[in-house]
């Protein structure tokens, strides 16, 4: 049974494995709720508008600038945090134009996913401390 008040995420990546082990980390906290899956940057859209999430954790596998085009023309509000495999400056300020708001390393620890979710709920950018300090 999920926490009332909890925050819907959405997980967006074409590998099983990932998608797997982000859904089993996100169950251990009882204020995350994984509400659904995704592979294509249509299912994305499609599971936005049926679902409703709080908060769509996009893999940069998929074309993140067309998710995140795709879903602004929804009527869905919900926050958008991308996995990339190399956060290098220009993606970064790729990212930020497109409008999404938190990046997170995939070589990162578990925690730093669930606190970038948890922070961008609460209205707030995750952003690599790179990014920050300029």
């Amino acid at each position: 049974m999920q926490a009332q008040g909890s925050v819907r995420v959405l997980i967006a990546d074409n590998q099983p494995v990932l998608r797997e082990g982000l859904h089993s980390v996100l169950s251990l906290h009882p204020d995350l709720q994984p509400v659904g899956e995704a592979t294509t940057e249509s299912e994305v859209v499609e599971q936005c508008r049926r679902l409703q999430p709080d908060v769509i954790v996009v893999d940069c596998s998929l074309s993140v600038h067309i998710v995140v085009s795709d879903i602004q023309k929804t009527e869905v509000a919900c926050k958008v945090v991308v996995l990339a495999e190399a956060i290098e400056a220009q993606a970064v300020y790729t990212y930020i134009y497109l409008g999404i708001d938190g990046i997170v390393s995939l070589t990162d620890p578990p925690e730093k996913i669930v606190e970038a979710i948890r922070m961008v709920a609460n209205g707030s950018k995750y952003l690599p401390g790179m990014i920050l300090d300029h």
